[in-house]
């Protein structure tokens, strides 16, 4: 594998792992089940304006027959809710500084709309798919064939609603940084400036939508359009410059693009190795190669690196490629605030590794995973990964969670667990291994850098809603919020 991991899509719904019935009540973290007393502040850590997300689940009919979804609206600082949950998807999008300055929200059989953070709609696409462009622009999409990839995109100014760019059938845009899009026909590819109207013609072809970071060289890129290449369908991979011009010829039989510093390649000899940015091979060569890390809300950020060595034996690089630990017979990680790994030593020990400080904690006994920083569990990798006890490393509390029971980790400070083949509902712990009142909580980030999580979206069979870190309720409504059309 030789893409990076990624970090949750801001449009993913609460995680789904949950826990049974078997599972015994401990007394909640969170308040009992009624309604707070009047809107709860929800201020942004720099004190500016912001959308909270909170959703309603909703049945839906279509042609297949009737599921679940969720439908997302929006809370503001004052935690006055003033978007009722009527968007199916979701995007926020930044300005030049980093900070979320707007909201696009998207929904089947409707236009996207553009909000701004006091919830007003300022703008609408003329497509019901939109992504964020350069500050200031909105990308969007009208998919002619979605497993052929068959684009027809445009580029909407969002104060004037002017069309930049209009929809062109095979015509794709993606965002490059926050003043430049790549916009490629079947002509070729050239990067447009949309603020000045300057473009730069390039002899590539971008091999994904990656951004570019600031001081790296360039972008991925392949010589040849990819579906053109005849019976070569990996045609070969370099880096294009923003000036248009191959900053690293294309000679790689793959490249990711540059995070916090470094791009992963591989050769034609099927070795693995980086490119730092000034496009020279560091790091040494491994059989395999990808990075692992976390998403704080403005984006993925690199902890470390899991690298293949001979004999399927695996090391875990530091973000300077160092060595944190030469040889295990396999290592797991899960991402958080923190990244943490679970190594597992020739001789069937375990330790967890937090990146990217590399600090080293002893796995209890008979403990085998951890989830984050403060939970460990029985994993049975022979039975899918089931568990059937969680540990607090903080309490040392112990909760039997059932038999089958699959935990997930939701930042350094919850896990979710559920049996898959029980009809029960999910159970969220806290980090001391107390059970919650909870049966879904998903992180919600700070809009100004540097992000993080400022407050967690939650779920109870009555309630949904915020509550900050500890738990606490600041913003809840009913399960069964009445739609807007």
């Amino acid at each position: 594998m030789l893409s990076a991991c990624t970090g949750p899509a801001a449009t993913s719904p609460a995680p789904s792992a949950s826990a049974t019935a078997s599972v015994p009540t401990a007394a909640p973290t969170t308040p009992s089940a009624t309604p707070t007393t009047g809107p709860q502040p929800l201020p942004a850590a720099d004190g500016g304006p912001m959308l909270w997300r909170v959703g309603t689940t909703v049945s839906v009919q279509d042609r297949w027959g009737r599921f679940e979804a969720t439908r997302y609206g929006f809370v503001d600082v004052t935690g006055k809710l003033v978007v009722r949950p009527r968007y199916e998807g979701f995007d926020y999008c930044r300005d030049s500084s980093g900070r979320v300055d707007h909201v696009i929200g998207t929904a089947t059989a409707r236009k996207a709309d553009i909000l701004d953070l006091t919830g007003r709609v300022v703008a609408r696409t003329p497509t019901t798919s939109a992504d964020c462009g350069p500050p200031g622009f909105v990308i969007f999409r009208r998919w002619s064939g979605g497993e052929l990839g068959i684009h027809r995109d445009g580029l909407l100014e969002i104060a004037t609603g002017r069309i930049v760019v209009p929809m062109v059938k095979g015509r794709h845009i993606a965002l490059v940084n926050e003043a430049t899009v790549n916009i490629s026909e079947a002509g070729g590819e050239y990067f447009l400036n949309p603020e000045t109207g300057a473009r730069t013609p390039h002899a590539g072809w971008l091999t994904s939508d990656t951004t570019l970071e600031p001081g790296a060289p360039g972008l991925p890129a392949t010589a040849t359009r990819p579906d053109t290449e005849g019976d070569d369908e990996y045609p070969k991979v370099g880096f294009v410059s923003l000036a248009g011009t191959w900053a690293y010829p294309a000679t790689l039989a793959e490249a990711d693009g540059f995070e916090d510093g470094h791009a992963i390649i591989r050769r034609e000899d099927d070795t693995s190795t980086f490119l730092d940015t000034r496009l020279k091979t560091v790091g040494g060569d491994w059989t395999d190669l990808w990075s692992v890390g976390r998403y704080d809300g403005l984006g993925w950020h690199v902890a470390g690196y899991q690298a293949g060595v001979a004999d399927d034996d695996q090391t875990l690089l530091g973000t300077d490629l160092k060595a944190l630990v030469r040889s295990a017979s396999a290592i797991d990680c899960a991402s958080g605030d923190d990244v943490v790994c679970t190594v597992t030593a020739a001789d069937g020990t375990r330790s967890i590794h937090l990146l990217p400080e590399g600090t080293t904690i002893a796995m209890p006994a008979g403990y085998t995973k951890a989830l984050n920083a403060s939970l460990v569990v029985d994993a049975d990798e022979a039975n899918d990964g089931a568990a059937g006890r969680l540990l607090s490393l903080q309490t040392g509390t112990v909760v039997p969670v059932g038999t089958r029971t699959a935990c997930e980790p939701v930042d350094s400070a919850w896990a979710v667990c559920q049996n898959p083949d029980a009809d029960s509902a999910p159970a969220v712990f806290d980090a001391s291994g107390r059970r919650t009142a909870f049966t879904a909580i998903d992180p919600l980030y700070d809009p100004s850098p540097p992000g993080g999580v400022r407050y967690y979206r939650v779920s109870t069979p009555r309630y949904q809603g915020i509550v900050d870190t500890s738990g606490t309720w600041l913003y809840r409504q009913s399960a069964f919020t009445q739609l807007e059309d």
